[in-house]
């Protein structure tokens, strides 16, 4: 055991553009880090991390009010994102994640895969319209495909996608294990306006409902047996944050790690099936998802460090998903690997809903992409930059060129 402010520094620019070296090392030395002030705890290992995602003495991602609190505070972030389910343990939990799963079913997702080629087609044809030839695949493809999938299976109209986007982005804050008060400032302001949104579009769909998960949430509001309007708000909210921000950084990121690995998207390009293996490796190698945290419901113990009720302990996905006793040759992207066994989508109760519906979009995606463009190629001279936060992981912009 150690201290995290001996162990590293989540904020140091050199961390955050490359991380794995710094996860390797502690996987090896310190496994388990100890933030006695927060109280936080840092897993490393894919052992503990797994055993973190799955015992039930642990709870919600987020803690208990007391935990959210010391976080956040008491402003409109720690309001919209304490209402969520992410904040939850059963049976409420389960209440809130019931309401909408319906629209998250491994069905429900298949019946989409039209609209998504659609849409991935579209785009592509949209930005090399005129002869164009270099455009940003992050923010001009990765990013619209999904918002528009989970805004329209929700009901928020295309001209609040960009909106949406930047409200969420300015959320950081409550994902963020260690968010500053500049960020926590600035999440408060973005998450008054993100309910006032959502508000206004609930409201629109008790005067004109149409077939959308909104609606449908709206009309059981009505027939007693709902959501609160608060609930409804904040889980809405959370799902259009969810629905989008990973699967446009898994997307992203799996271009990425095929055009920095040519061997790997020859291959992908030679059979596009391997596009969804393309998919499941990046989300171990270079995971859109860094960490998952838990509450701590009752004392529990990891490598021999007791971690009291009451604490966070947080799993470090990005570490545990190159863990050396778990994956032979961490270290390299294969397209090819069998039985994955990353730890991206999070584990138990709060494993990810949304997992089937992110995995066919970046599968459709790469699949399209790379072998629409055979000559696909980084653009723009300068190494791509990686996002300023920590839990979110992904490019900036990434420019590319047919």
């Amino acid at each position: 055991m150690t201290d995290v402010a001996t162990a590293f520094d989540i904020f140091d620019p050199v961390f955050k553009a490359d991380p794995y070296p710094t996860y390797r090392r502690l996987r090896a030395e310190q496994p388990v880090v100890v933030d006695r002030h927060a109280p936080i705890c840092w897993l490393f290992r894919h052992a503990d991390c797994e055993e973190a995602l799955r015992d039930p003495r642990l709870g919600s991602p987020l803690g208990s009010p007391e935990v959210l609190a010391r976080k956040l505070g008491d402003g409109a972030a720690a309001c919209y994102i304490g209402t969520s389910m992410l904040a939850q343990n059963p049976p409420q939990h389960t209440r809130l994640r019931r309401a909408v799963s319906k629209a998250f079913t491994a069905k429900a997702v298949e019946a989409r895969r039209d609209q998504v080629v659609a849409k991935v087609e579209g785009l592509l044809d949209e930005v090399t319209a005129g002869g164009r030839s270099e455009f940003d695949l992050a923010n001009e493809v990765a990013y619209r495909i999904p918002i528009s999938v989970v805004c329209g299976l929700l009901g928020v109209p295309a001209e609040h996608h960009d909106r949406f986007r930047a409200l969420i982005e300015e959320n950081a804050a409550v994902v963020e294990p260690m968010p500053t008060p500049e960020q926590v400032a600035m999440a408060d302001k973005a998450s008054g306006e993100l309910m006032d949104l959502v508000s206004a579009l609930a409201a629109e769909r008790r005067a004109e409902p149409r077939d959308d998960l909104l609606s449908v949430l709206v009309a059981q509001q009505e027939d007693g047996d709902g959501l609160t309007d608060l609930e409804l708000v904040a889980n809405i909210s959370l799902l259009i944050a969810a629905g989008f921000c990973s699967t446009m950084q898994l997307i992203g990121n799996t271009v990425f790690c095929l055009l920095r690995h040519p061997e790997q998207l020859a291959l992908v390009r030679a059979d596009p099936r391997l596009a969804a293996g393309a998919v499941e490796e990046t989300l171990r190698y270079e995971p859109p998802v860094m960490s998952w945290p838990r509450s701590v419901l009752s004392p529990v113990s990891f490598g021999g460090v007791d971690v009291p009720a009451g604490s966070v302990v947080i799993s470090v996905i990005g570490s545990a998903n190159r863990d050396e006793t778990v994956f032979e040759r961490p270290e390299d992207f294969d397209v090819t690997r069998p039985s994955p066994k990353h730890l991206t989508f999070g584990g138990a109760v709060h494993h990810c809903l949304g997992a089937p519906l992110a995995r066919l979009e970046a599968e459709l995606a790469v699949g399209t992409i790379v072998t629409r463009y055979p000559g696909l190629r980084l653009a723009g001279g300068a190494e791509p930059e990686w996002l300023d936060n920590f839990n979110v992981r992904g490019l900036k912009e990434l420019r590319v060129a047919t």
